[in-house]
């Protein structure tokens, strides 16, 4: 029988890329989950009571469909994920992981803005939400899946992509999207 399929949320899946973009890595033992949407629902109250001021550094992993690719994309944080409504990080960068046929793992590193603005958890409202000008925002409404948006360019800087790839799709497939899963950990 064939070996099943890597585990998308599992870090020590994506290590290799991830120490590529920046940051240390801790091992997969040292990761702690303080919200993942396929065990707790997607909840933002859930989210909040479990990830707000753990310690960081902090790395969310989320997916969604897009034409019938399962794209995979999130942050990472230096900070951990406050609860006042911006935390500055210059450390903070958001990343593409795949989804995008031939496109390998992309960084999309944090502007000045990030030192001020890295990351947004000031509405009760929102999951995962990252820049100043909401460059990256999650919303885990309740449903089986959660929707979001990509507006990069406030606080991350859109890096050279493959030709006919724009920022604003990069990540999802899509400016606004629907994302099936998102994890936290800390």
């Amino acid at each position: 029988p064939s070996p099943p399929p890597p585990d998308l949320f599992d870090p020590e899946t994506w290590k290799s890329s991830l120490q590529l973009m920046g940051g240390s890595w801790p091992s997969r033992g040292n990761w702690n989950t303080c919200y993942d949407s396929k065990t707790q629902g997607m909840s933002q109250s859930v989210y909040h009571s479990g990830c707000d001021n753990k310690g960081g550094p902090t790395l969310m992993l989320a997916s969604s469909i897009h034409e019938g690719r399962e794209y995979v994309s999130g942050a990472y944080t230096s900070n951990p994920l406050g609860t006042s409504s911006y935390t500055g990080d210059s450390g903070a960068f958001l990343f593409y992981l795949q989804g995008l046929p031939g496109t390998s793992p992309i960084k999309i590193p944090g502007t000045q803005n990030a030192g001020n603005y890295g990351i947004y958890n000031g509405n009760p409202g929102y999951c995962p939400t990252y820049g100043g000008g909401h460059d990256l925002r999650l919303m885990c409404n309740g449903a089986s899946t959660g929707t979001g948006y990509t507006s990069i360019g406030h606080s991350f800087q859109c890096p050279t992509l493959p030709s006919g790839v724009s920022c604003n799709t990069l990540q999802w497939g899509s400016q606004t999207f629907t994302f099936n899963r998102v994890k936290v950990m800390y």
